[in-house]
């Protein structure tokens, strides 16, 4: 093709370089690319199907920069762990359903419940939670001889290792016709041939009078002595030990009668633990 000197052709066109001679490079940067994102697209599918795994298999996994909790809340839980009663009289017997579930990937064992009264019954359903499930807690709290605010604590012991306590509560006001302060004589530490000694003060709560009548105690090694604070209304009762204890917990019954017709008579628990001189 004949050329000009200006770089025409023949018929006064101009001859221009295509803007895709270079397209072989063009493709294979498009396929460089894509490449790359679909190798992000593969890495980040994996990384995602390993945090799935994790969860199932029942570990933990926090946020990228989040920090873990000191203390793991893990898979057992309870929606109410706290049981207000209210008020109740004297003498009554209160019940209530807790409903444990699993929150895990795992069966979850539940190795016993204890209670810190004698006074405080758990009774479980089933000892073994499956993930998802729940299983019924029934606690009974006898609300005989106690007065006042009370609060019982029930301690599930479960095979969780993140987990293996979880504490419930029952709590309420028992109604009485007269105060017992304290509710139990604890002398703490004795030491073994020293006497021990301790009192309680009753006071009457209602606009009745009250009456105290025979007081008397399950050991043969205390003695008891009434005092009368204000007549009809307060009293004070003290016990001493005239004899030697034994090492180690020591504990006995204070047993007050009244003229009372609902709270005939009043329990008071007096407890100590003898050591050894020196």
């Amino acid at each position: 093709m004949d050329r000009g000197d200006d770089g025409t052709v023949a018929g006064g066109m101009q001859e221009v370089e295509h803007p895709l001679l270079s397209g072989e490079v063009c493709v294979f940067k498009r396929l460089e690319s894509s490449i790359m994102s679909c190798r992000t697209i593969l890495l980040g599918g994996a990384a995602a199907f390993f945090v799935c795994c994790l969860v199932r298999a029942g570990f933990k996994v926090s946020p990228f920069g989040a920090r873990s909790p000191a203390v793991s809340s893990g898979p057992l839980a309870c929606d109410e762990v706290v049981y207000d009663f209210g008020t109740r009289p004297i003498g009554e017997s209160v019940g209530h359903v807790f409903c444990l579930r699993n929150g895990g990937y795992q069966d979850l064992e539940i190795a016993g419940v204890r209670s810190g009264c004698s006074c405080a019954r758990a009774e479980l359903s089933e000892k073994v939670i499956r993930p998802g499930c729940s299983v019924l807690l029934k606690v009974t709290v006898s609300l005989e001889n106690l007065r006042g605010p009370v609060e019982q604590h029930f301690v599930v012991e479960a095979s969780d290792p993140a987990q293996r306590f979880l504490v419930l509560k029952t709590r309420g006001v028992v109604e009485s016709a007269f105060d017992v302060k304290p509710h139990a004589i604890d002398v703490g530490k004795v030491v073994q041939g020293k006497e021990l000694e301790g009192c309680v003060v009753i006071e009457a709560t209602g606009p009745g009078p009250l009456e105290l009548g025979v007081v008397a105690c399950e050991s043969p090694l205390c003695r008891l002595s009434q005092q009368t604070l204000e007549a009809g209304r307060s009293y004070r009762v003290s016990v001493r030990t005239t004899g030697e204890l034994p090492l180690g917990f020591w504990k006995t019954v204070l047993k007050i009668r009244t003229d009372h017709p609902k709270e005939p008579q009043i329990v008071v628990p007096v407890v100590a633990r003898v050591v050894a001189e020196g």
